[in-house]
């Protein structure tokens, strides 16, 4: 039936008739949109890329391995929380660029009535222009929370595109930092869309050009469905540079669903798809520009000095490297002519020596930065610096000024009334820590399971990760030893996700301590 040696395979012969007869959706992730004219990157060439542009090229490269780990979310949460300019920039990106064949064959499928909906984690448009570029096909794009919220199975049979997380022609809903993604308001919606597609419309799904590797949202849903039948199956398609064809089983996270990985050429099973669904074959490959690097090489000139430098301090800080990173603010220190942007890093500066143990260091770092406050009337900052203050202290085992410190810039929230903060949740992280090591178990609990609560509705892993950890040295404190195996568990997936290698090791540790001890009890 079908020409070619790429789909002689039986489980790929099942492709095209399930195309044929409307009975298959697509899911597709960045790789769809890598080949050119379109030339978008992978998220692993963009985080490179950045991090290149930061520290140079030399550097970059030593840290390749460790920047593989960490997400590229967490790179343009940093990015973001620096620099308002980036997302939009990026955004204009995404949507100046121009479909490749896969969009087009996409397109084709959908305008010819094979194809009813698509789910991308992408927010480029490139799958709209496409359609546009080939017919008058009136279709659907679900964008936004409230969109996702609200799809009813029935939409699903009409021509639809699902952009699980956001679309470059709309600035506001784009999900690309960890906080945006891994908030459960945003998440939940996000989850109903992806059960209705991958369960309950019944069909089968060709997986195209995606890693799967949205371990804060995407993942976690797929894990928790299965196939709906028997019939529906999943074609994962993994693309191989090589002449390679392999039919493997599926893994995680899709180990509940009926079908195959495939290993294969993805440029070659397009072109024999559109062979037998087509009758035609591809004229030349495209060509254009990668103009992902003239936007790169543009947002590297518009960024001041000092910022790149805080921004290469912030990166080196997540992946562990906190002699560079204090080194990075350090430079940038020299550079700042503005008292805000100086009393930031300073408390930035005092927390990354305060990680290293340079507690003599840190001090001053964080009582110049509180006459500063005072001056520009920063009542977070001061706030911010009383915890870090408090933290000091607490190194010290100085418990009783360590509380007082920590309750100070409690108070100061309180007034502000700012009850949903990452300051209020690291606040009561701190309190329950000092609490634990003054042997108040119950109590240190309590303020431990208010900071998890409030990092998990603000979508920030990292604290809810490092509470996490210490409620498992609290309970191990107690001897309720089940209890800390428990917290440290949930605190190492968490960090796994991030890439937090340094600390995850120190996780293991706590976790064999803890196994021992229990044993000997």
């Amino acid at each position: 039936m079908m020409s070619g040696m790429i789909l002689d395979e039986e489980s790929l012969k099942e492709i095209v008739p399930l195309f044929k007869e409307s009975k298959l959706n697509v899911f597709c992730g960045a790789g769809i949109s890598s080949a050119p004219p379109s030339n978008l990157p992978l998220a692993s060439e963009l985080k490179l890329n950045i991090v290149t542009r930061l520290v140079g090229h030399e550097r970059s490269q030593m840290l390749a391995n460790t920047l593989n780990k960490i997400p590229l979310e967490l790179v343009i949460e940093i990015i973001d929380e620096n620099s308002s300019r980036f997302i939009p920039a990026l955004a204009r990106l995404f949507h100046g660029t121009q479909p490749n064949r896969n969009h087009l064959f996409l397109a084709r499928l959908m305008a010819m009535g094979h194809l009813q909906t698509v789910m991308t984690t992408n927010f480029d448009t490139m799958l709209e222009k496409a359609i546009g570029e080939q017919s008058a096909l009136n279709f659907t794009v679900y964008s936004t929370e409230d969109a996702f919220s609200s799809i009813k199975l029935n939409d699903l049979s009409r021509p639809s595109i699902i952009k699980i997380h956001g679309t470059a022609d709309d600035v506001a809903s784009i999900r690309s930092t960890v906080q945006e993604i891994a908030m459960p308001g945003k998440s939940e919606a996000r989850k109903n869309a992806i059960s209705l597609f991958f369960q309950e419309t019944q069909k089968s799904i060709l997986i195209l050009g995606y890693g799967a590797g949205d371990e804060f949202d995407i993942n976690p849903s797929l894990r928790s469905l299965r196939s709906p039948s028997r019939e529906a199956k999943i074609y994962f398609i993994k693309h191989q540079a090589r002449d390679i064809f392999e039919i493997r089983p599926l893994a995680d996270p899709f180990s509940n669903f009926n079908g195959a990985s495939i290993l294969c050429n993805t440029d070659q099973l397009i072109t024999e798809l559109k062979a037998e669904l087509f009758s035609e074959r591809d004229s030349a490959e495209a060509t254009g520009a990668q103009n992902w690097q003239q936007f790169l090489n543009e947002w590297d000139a518009e960024t001041s000095s000092p910022n790149r430098l805080v921004l290469a301090a912030e990166i080196f800080g997540q992946i562990g490297e906190l002699q560079s990173a204090r080194q990075f603010y350090l430079e940038s220190l020299e550079k700042w002519s503005d008292d805000l942007n100086r009393m930031k890093t300073l408390i930035n500066l005092g927390d990354v020596e305060e990680r290293m143990g340079l507690f003599q260091e840190a001090e001053p770092h964080f009582k110049t930065p509180f006459e500063i406050a005072e001056k520009l009337g920063n009542e977070s900052a001061k706030a911010a610096i009383f915890q870090h203050l408090g933290q000091l202290a607490y190194q010290r085992e100085d418990y009783p000024a360590a509380m007082v410190l920590t309750r100070q810039g409690e108070s100061i929230f309180e007034r502000q009334s700012q009850e949903s903060t990452k300051g209020v949740s690291a606040v009561n992280h701190q309190l329950g820590m000092i609490l634990s090591a003054m042997g108040f178990g119950s109590k240190a609990e309590q303020r431990l399971q208010r900071s998890i609560q409030m990092s998990i509705e603000l979508g920030d892993l990292n604290g809810q990760a490092t509470s996490l950890a210490q409620l498992g040295l609290t309970y191990k404190l107690q001897k309720k030893f089940d209890d800390a195996l428990g917290a440290y568990a949930q605190a190492r997936s968490i960090l796994a996700k991030l890439g937090k290698t340094d600390i995850i090791n120190r996780i293991d540790r706590d976790i064999a301590e803890t196994e021992r001890e229990a044993k000997s009890t």
